[in-house]
């Protein structure tokens, strides 16, 4: 994987990477940054088939489903949602939430 959010980082991940890692974004912001990959990897004869693509939203941001598939749709293969430390009860069932609103149905997608 090859991270980072400048165009050096993604002409990276297009020349070499099996997969990119970006950071902070929203579906809006990853349209552009997916389009700016496909066009490198088009240049290197790749294509988003050939990369895996992991991008953590804001942080403190928890998506909603449809939002989950609108990064699904741009080309993303895997979110990085954080959880909040609190006590272990909290953390806990922030974890539980977390599954049952978006990795148990992100996983029928």
């Amino acid at each position: 994987y090859v991270g980072g959010e400048s165009d050096a980082a993604l002409a990276r991940a297009a020349r070499l990477g099996r997969g990119g890692f970006g950071v902070d974004h929203t579906p809006r912001t990853a349209v552009g940054r997916m389009g700016k990959l496909s066009t490198l990897l088009s240049e290197c004869g790749r294509s988003l088939a050939d990369v895996d693509v992991t991008v953590g939203v804001p942080f403190g941001a928890q998506p909603a489903m449809d939002e989950v598939k609108r990064f699904r749709d741009v080309g993303v293969n895997q979110l990085i949602v954080p959880i909040f430390l609190d006590k272990a009860e909290k953390t806990l069932a922030n974890i539980d939430d977390l599954a049952k609103r978006i990795v148990e149905p992100a996983a029928a997608l």
